[in-house]
């Protein structure tokens, strides 16, 4: 019971695990590699029992199905389930797992037995299965699959027509971009495949839905007659924004009738865009739960939720909708056994689960004052007990039950990681210009509460800028295979405060916040008050303070280093552009209209002042920040290339790094490693003056000695 007590104090209070007391070995560079993590999880109806997904890291990559009984410490049973086994789910009776593998050739539905082991397969069409489902009560099942349209050999890429062709090319230049010149694999547009939802019949065979276009999603009604389909319809234009817009309908199985409930519009001549997913039923069978997002271009919206009378004829679309600020908004909602309505997301910066309710969404409460990122969370059929994987800044994933109150952990799986020395975290909150509160991040040495000096300070802006950033563990590191290798814990352990703020255009912090009137102005303020609340507090030594961001975040930062010229001692910016002008050029013209026009006032040819404005690379005069800037050869280094010529021949100590075969997202374990340790010796060598103790890194340190004499 003592140890119950102090993981349950652990998860309250944010300061790590409590496997055990951290010893003095520090996390390093190679612990990112070895971090395991989650895919799936679910808990029996039963509570009993727990199947999950376990992923490697680069040093041990692997995929692992583990199934186990829901108590602490106990191994996991020995069944035969693939390792590529996917949409895990339980069968009613408990006793049995089903999931899609393609074990046997095409990917098909399967389901195993857990104490015989006994496996039957459930679909054997020609197509691969893409999802399933059975209704509630277990007696029906239904199923996508994902059909490939066959049209001969495939057309060469651009790419492959530049570098091996031998005749003139006449282009789409409407559609023409730099991707097109530096990456074999770059290709865009619809997806060549068409995807149809099957019921099994009276009979056991496949019934095929006639639906007038390609299912994306699909939920049973609770009495098992109709089912709520998201799908693409057939009218709405190609192009590589269309999967985005999804309609909704319903499909009866007693007339064998479909009908739109809600269909989505693209972009026209005038109207706005909207589009709808999810249609999980309420309770009562009657209404479905429908989220909405209005377009006003392709980079503003504003996401509403609404519970949808499927019985109304027609549906008034019109309907006061109630804001939405769950992020991501298609993210399925769970009808729980006592009627909770509840969805698994990011509110606020929080990743957590959120109960539905008329005034908008809250955490539920047993959830609400446990730290870090809760997600992947399963209910048994009561919904009393609850199954969820849980992190931190300073706490590596790891599986949990809440059962009555108690809370006990299911895995180790990252142990070992959790014992050595990790920074200290904390949610930080400031005031902004125009006085409202943001959120953000904050991570400090394990001595800092030691510490009466202000210490270097690195604030990271994330990509997007649409994704939050939450609590979780190296998020940008490892998060969706990884984004930037940033060493934000290796900095923080070498002394340096990590400053995680999310600025205005991030979601989950409401429609107002997602969507700011200027770019380049609000984003800006966000970041530059969070820092100076953050000098104010004393943690932060205003004369060494460094900056670093990915994608949009790098773009933003190099604009607040071109406006705050002296401010800043070192910055580190990855894939992100550095002229809005060349950006415009080197864009598909569909972006225009409805993307950078609405962004920047108008297109480049009306409006250049404001690209030139916003473009970072023609304001390097008097900057006294030395720049770290890096980019995938596949992606933007054409477009990053200005910026660093612009800063050497403004006198600004520049270094550009390019990553081989590599495009927007840094994925190699090897390239991972060498930018890692770039970042962290490059904000050390400025900040601090410090130099590792590599003699691998002698030619670095010579030319990074050369860029301070010239700064």
């Amino acid at each position: 019971m003592r140890g119950l007590i102090v993981l349950i104090g652990t998860l309250l209070m944010g300061v790590g695990s409590a496997l055990s007391t951290p010893n003095t070995t520090r996390f390093d560079v190679d612990d990112y590699d070895r971090l395991q993590s989650f895919e799936e999880l679910v808990l029996s109806p039963d509570g009993d029992w727990i199947v999950y997904v376990q992923l490697g890291g680069a040093a041990d990559p692997g995929r692992a199905v583990i199934v186990q009984r829901a108590l602490p410490d106990k191994e996991p049973l020995d069944i035969d389930i693939p390792d590529d086994a996917r949409g895990l789910d339980w069968g009613k009776d408990g006793a049995s797992l089903t999931y899609l593998s393609a074990s046997n050739g095409e990917r098909q539905v399967y389901t195993t037995e857990l104490f015989t082991g006994k496996t039957r397969q459930l679909t054997n069409g020609a197509a691969p299965v893409s999802s399933y489902a059975f209704s509630r009560d277990g007696g029906d099942f239904a199923w996508t699959t994902v059909q490939t349209k066959r049209e001969g050999p495939r057309e060469p890429s651009l790419f492959e027509q530049f570098h091996e062709g031998e005749e003139p090319i006449i282009v789409d230049h409407p559609s023409l971009r730099q991707f097109h010149f530096v990456n074999p694999h770059f290709a865009e547009g619809r997806s060549s495949s068409t995807r149809s939802l099957h019921v099994r019949g009276p009979e056991g065979e496949g019934i095929t839905v006639d639906i007038p276009g390609d299912v994306v999603d699909f939920h049973w009604s609770p009495d098992g007659m109709r089912l709520s389909i998201a799908y693409l319809h057939d009218d709405i234009p190609d192009s590589p924004f269309a999967p985005l817009y999804t309609s909704i309908g319903i499909f009866d199985l007693r007339t064998n009738e479909f009908r739109t409930l809600l269909k989505a519009r693209p972009f026209g001549t005038s109207d706005d865009a909207v589009y709808y997913s999810g249609g999980e039923w309420a309770s009562d069978g009657e209404k479905v739960i429908i989220r909405r997002v209005l377009q006003t271009s392709l980079w503003r919206d504003r996401r509403h939720i609404l519970y949808v009378d499927v019985n109304a004829r027609p549906i008034d679309a019109t309907e006061a909708w109630f804001d939405y600020d769950i992020y991501p908004p298609g993210r399925e909602v769970t009808l729980l056994g006592d009627g909770r309505a509840v969805v698994d997301g990011i509110s606020l910066g929080k990743q957590s689960v959120f109960q539905l309710e008329a005034s908008g969404a809250r955490p539920i409460d047993v959830l609400a004052d446990i730290q870090g990122d809760s997600y992947l969370a399963s209910f048994d059929e009561r919904g009393d007990t609850i199954a969820f994987v849980n992190e931190q800044h300073s706490a590596p994933p790891e599986i949990y039950l809440l059962d009555d109150g108690q809370l006990v952990q299911l895995s180790r799986s990252n142990e070992e990681i959790s014992r050595k020395q990790l920074p200290i975290v904390e949610e930080v909150r400031w005031s902004g210009a125009d006085g409202d509160t943001l959120q953000g991040w904050l991570l400090l040495p394990p001595d800092a509460s030691a510490s009466q000096e202000p210490i270097p300070l690195v604030t990271f802006l994330h990509g997007g800028p649409a994704p939050p950033m939450t609590s979780r563990f190296a998020q940008y590191y490892t998060q969706y295979g990884g984004i930037w290798p940033y060493p934000l814990e290796l900095l923080a352990l070498e002394g340096v405060a990590v400053f995680i703020p999310n600025y205005r255009g991030t979601q989950c912090f409401g429609n107002d916040f997602t969507n700011p009137i200027a770019p380049d102005r609000e984003a800006v303020e966000d970041v530059l008050t969070g820092i100076e609340s953050l000098v104010a507090r004393g943690i932060a030594d205003p004369e060494r303070l460094g900056l670093s961001g990915h994608s949009h975040g790098a773009w933003l930062g190099s604009l607040i280093v071109t406006r705050e010229k002296d401010r800043f001692i070192a910055a580190s910016f990855a894939e992100g552009p550095q002229n809005n002008a060349l950006t415009y050029l080197y864009s598909p013209m569909y972006l225009y209209e409805r993307g950078y026009h609405e962004l920047w006032g108008g297109g480049l040819w009306d409006r250049p002042e404001r690209y030139l404005e916003t473009s970072p690379e023609f304001h390097f005069d008097d900057v006294r920040t030395a720049i770290l800037f890096e980019a995938g050869a596949y992606s933007q280094a054409i477009t990053m290339m200005g910026g660093p010529k612009a800063a050497t021949r403004a006198g600004v100590a520049t270094e550009f790094v390019i990553y081989p075969q590599t495009g927007h997202n840094l994925r190699d374990p090897d390239l991972k490693r060498a930018s890692a340790m770039r970042n962290l010796e490059w904000f050390l060598f400025w900040l601090k003056d410090q130099e590792q103790p590599d003699p691998t890194d002698e030619e670095q340190y010579d030319r990074w000695d050369m860029l301070r004499a010239i700064r």
